[in-house]
């Protein structure tokens, strides 16, 4: 008999009911889903204040926002968010709910004065916010300078982003004045920028000064030449920076020159990116004086330069023979740069982004190693097991290709004409114009020209191929055919040539002017410090007599000084420049008298009769024991009249007694 207890709990059961109940035991269970944490309040208390600030300033809330609030990382790239938005998300961020945040990314937006004053606000109120992405706003010239007296103003950023923001040389001043004077800021970004030779000076003036940056991006601007000198003037000077990249500028032979000076100084540098600068064989070498000299060095790229293969073992051979050098990572491989997507100029990739695949990949110029080069390698591992080399690929190359000399005073990256008939080398201009015209139809065109270039390891600007155009391109129709080649090659030349020979006569000069002067020739046996001399000389103690030099030792020989023989010379060229100027301003004012006394006077002057005229005027304007003004000396009879140009000259007001 069924009890109470036995029966089914659900009403109007039925045997169907117990054969599902089987089922149900029989299956495995299934875990049950932990229940979802409750939301923060001050989280909670944030969003409706956001909400609320958006309904009072009539604007959209942003959910992408929303989802961030709470979080330490803020990213709200390529929003494009107006006045009032800032304001709603810089006020909310304000709040206690949101100190949590250390880092606020807002590239790809577009900033205003308003904009970064709330920002400016959210960075006094929040303290915590350390890293400040800014990168891809095209900011003007008064955001650039708001910004900078923003981080100087709060001092409380240490990473700061400011890439593809169109900065120039002008605005480089305030950059420097950022870094000068923001003592917390430990990371700065200026890639992709437009920093030239005046921007490089202010932000290796910068540099010098600072005492706090330690890893500085100035990749992708247009620093050569001095501005590439002085960024390794102020490297040489600063003492904290440990991570300097200078990618796709172009450094070439000076910039390493200056580069090898400031690493024989530097000890704090730890890696340095040199990618695609035009560092050919003679800087190579000349960057290589700088490389084992130095001892804190640990990581050097040097990859997409037109570094040919047979240099490879020489250098890696110097970098052998250094002792102290602490090079352990060294980069030659061929650099990789995205392939432009669409909106990928504005918008920034999340850190949960996948990694870029192969296809997303551009190879670049790639610099190919000799089959003697891993043999170094291996036995430069045998006493420093750490160090590394990246390179492409080995192929035996002919050894007496490197013995050819190289000038290194000829800068093949400064002219882009010199570098294209560089690469002619000994062909025939029409074997050489046949080898760059590929689709054969006898006419050069300006991407031809670039590819040639680049089978040559060389790569060239968009700014450097149209100074190519302009000079071959004579009737300017695009296109170069093998007239205008030949013809351009003639001329560059003869400019060439003139160019030479003007040096060699500057130096014949030189010299000459050096054995008149003097033989140059310095005596080691005596040489007195001479600012001690003049300073004990000219500044004697106690108002005694000022002390003479100190006597010369017996049998020692007179010292030459060059510079003082130097000195002379130039002093005489400026004086005679300077009486040959004079002289010449007098003639012409000679003439311009004559001129001008045809039209008012025939300035016949007597000679019978010439009162002196400074006495006149004298005595008759200054009367002596206030007597009556004294009147010229009367003259002589028979005396003829005496035309005064003088008088034309003088004041209108003069003394009524005046004759």
């Amino acid at each position: 008999m069924t009890t109470v207890d036995t029966l089914p709990d659900a009403v109007g059961w039925c045997p169907e009911d117990d054969e599902d109940d089987s089922e149900r035991q029989k299956t495995p269970e299934q875990p049950e889903q932990e229940p979802e944490p409750e939301p923060d309040p001050e989280v909670v208390a944030c969003i409706s204040r956001y909400s609320a600030l958006c309904r009072q300033l009539g604007v959209r809330p942003s959910k992408r926002f929303i989802k961030q609030i709470g979080r330490g990382i803020v990213c709200l790239c390529s929003e494009q968010f107006d006045r009032k938005e800032m304001r709603a998300i810089c006020t909310t961020l304000m709040s206690h709910g949101c100190s949590c945040i250390y880092s606020f990314d807002l590239s790809g937006n577009t900033l205003g004065l308003h904009e970064i004053g709330y920002l400016t606000q959210l960075l006094e109120q929040n303290s915590g916010i350390r890293r400040l992405t800014l990168s891809n706003n095209c900011v003007s010239r008064d955001c650039i300078k708001a910004i900078t007296q923003m981080i100087v103003h709060t001092n409380t950023v240490d990473t700061l982003n400011l890439s593809c923001n169109n900065i120039t040389d002008y605005e480089s001043k305030y950059i420097a004045n950022l870094m000068k004077e923001a003592t917390e800021l430990r990371e700065l970004s200026l890639s992709h920028n437009e920093l030239r030779d005046e921007g490089g000076a202010n932000i290796g003036k910068a540099m010098a000064n600072n005492s706090s940056i330690e890893e500085l991006d100035l990749s992708w601007n247009h620093l050569r030449c001095k501005g590439a000198e002085k960024i390794c003037m102020g490297l040489s000077n600063n003492m904290t920076m440990t991570t300097l990249n200078l990618a796709w500028n172009g450094f070439g032979y000076e910039g390493c020159v200056a580069l090898a000076r400031a690493l024989h100084v530097n000890r704090t540098l730890v890696e340095l990116d040199l990618t695609s600068n035009r560092i050919h064989t003679p800087a190579l070498l000349e960057l290589t004086k700088g490389l084992v000299l130095n001892n804190t060095l640990e990581i050097l790229k040097l990859g997409s330069n037109p570094i040919p293969s047979v240099a490879t073992t020489p250098f890696l051979s110097r970098l052998k023979a250094a002792p102290h050098m602490a090079l352990t990572i060294l980069d030659l491989s061929a650099a990789v740069k995205p392939t432009p997507r669409r909106g990928d100029a504005r918008r920034c990739r999340r850190p949960s982004a996948p990694p870029a695949t192969s296809q997303d990949v551009v190879p670049a110029q790639k610099i190919i190693v000799d089959t003697d080069f891993e043999p170094m390698v291996a036995d430069i591992r045998e006493f420093r097991p750490n160090f590394c080399v990246i390179y492409d690929h080995s192929l035996p190359i002919n050894k007496d290709k490197f013995k050819k000399d190289f000038d290194p005073k000829v800068v093949l990256n400064v002219d882009p004409v010199r570098l294209l008939y560089y690469t002619k080398k000994n062909l025939r201009i029409i074997d050489f114009f046949n080898k760059i015209d590929k689709d054969r139809n006898y006419t050069l065109s300006r991407d031809e020209i670039r590819k040639a270039m680049e089978g040559d390891h060389i790569t060239l600007s968009s700014s450097a191929l149209d100074t190519i155009m302009d000079y071959i391109d004579v009737n300017k129709d695009g296109e170069i055919d093998l007239k205008e080649f030949s013809e351009a090659e003639r001329r560059f030349k003869r400019m060439t040539h003139q160019t030479l020979k003007k040096k060699e006569e500057q130096a014949k000069k030189d010299e000459a002017a050096g054995k008149l002067l003097s033989p140059l020739s310095f005596s080691t046996t005596y040489k007195p410090d001479v600012a001690k001399v003049m300073l004990e000389s000219t500044l004697p103690a106690n108002g005694s007599a000022p002390t003479s030099p100190p006597a010369k030792p017996p049998g020692a020989k007179p010292v030459v000084k060059p510079v003082r023989i130097l000195e002379f010379s130039e002093a005489e060229r400026r004086f005679k420049r300077m009486t040959h100027q004079t002289l010449k301003k007098k003639e012409e004012q000679a003439k311009k008298d004559e001129a001008a006394g045809k039209l008012l006077s025939p300035l016949s002057f007597s000679t019978t009769y010439k009162p002196d005229v400074a006495k006149v005027m004298l005595e008759s304007t200054l009367p002596a024991n206030g007597s009556a003004p004294t009147s010229p000396p009367a003259k002589p009879p028979g005396a003829k009249p005496v035309v005064k140009p003088v008088r034309i000259l003088l004041p209108k007001s003069r003394s009524p007694s005046t004759p």
